[in-house]
């Protein structure tokens, strides 16, 4: 997938794996920061990030590297697994999963552990260990995208301005996008935020986001679901609407977006 820069070169773009929003924002472009922000836990943050893996490492074997900051690499590698071959991950969790979906399971994980991708799970990291590892990926593994699933629990490379994060969050968003014109590469970026960060314009948490939105080229957020039942033969399976809105986008134009998500096997469609 290739598009054409407002300078009349062509530039690399990678798919989100998610129709309606590679409609909405002409993918995922290499230079670019693109921030995905929620504001509730329990939204889908993480599986929104694992849908984006399984499309690209694992369906089209495109080289990659996750960063994830609440999600051992564990979790990580069992939620991939039943987002990509359809597993009841509840079952699985309350230890019911049958004797075919654990098989299921290990033949998923071994499939897994081929793919082109780099899972670097950590509970804490500084801009400056981010870049150092993206750049070592780059390297050795020639990465065409950076996906980092907690930017909100990043630290600050100075301890001392640990307690400023109104200074250094938007520091850390213009490192990453720095990060990833030198590499020329996209970054994904998802970000838990305070509802007061959306609802008061004037309040600190606004203003913050505001200069960290400012780094990115494209801005989604993504909206607390809204469950409903959908007949699909002669089976009931729950769906869940999620809004995603577009509020900033630089490769076009702005405007709502509907996905849909599997809450049995945490997937995003």
């Amino acid at each position: 997938m290739s598009v054409k820069s407002s300078k009349g070169s062509k530039a690399d773009v990678l798919p989100w794996g998610l129709a309606s929003l590679d409609r909405a924002t002409k993918g995922l472009h290499a230079g670019q920061l693109a921030l995905v922000e929620v504001s509730h836990a329990g939204v889908g943050r993480p599986a929104l990030a694992l849908r984006v893996v399984d499309a690209l490492a694992l369906e089209q074997g495109i080289p990659l590297l996750l960063v994830s900051l609440e999600m051992i690499t564990q979790q990580v590698l069992v939620r991939l697994a039943c987002l990509h071959s359809r597993i009841d991950l509840l079952q699985l969790y309350l230890g019911k999963g049958s004797e075919t979906a654990q098989e299921k399971l290990k033949t998923t994980l071994a499939e897994i552990s081929r793919a082109p991708m780099q899972i670097y799970a950590t509970p804490r990291m500084t801009l400056a260990e981010l870049q150092v590892e993206t750049q070592r990926s780059k390297e050795r593994r020639h990465i065409r995208l950076l996906i980092v699933d907690g930017f909100h629990l990043l630290v600050p490379d100075v301890p001392a301005t640990a307690g400023e994060p109104r200074k250094w969050r938007p520091a850390i968003a213009k490192g990453i996008r720095q990060l990833a014109k030198d590499l020329k590469i996209p970054a994904l970026v998802l970000h838990q935020v305070t509802e007061e960060a959306w609802t008061s314009k004037t309040s600190p948490a606004a203003r913050e986001l505001k200069v960290i939105e400012n780094e990115a080229d494209i801005v989604c957020r993504l909206a607390p679901h809204e469950a409903f039942e959908e007949q699909k033969g002669r089976a009931m399976q729950s769906l869940i609407t999620a809004g995603m809105d577009v509020v900033k986008n630089d490769n076009g134009k702005s405007g709502k977006v509907r996905l849909k998500f599997l809450p049995r096997f945490a997937q995003f469609e």
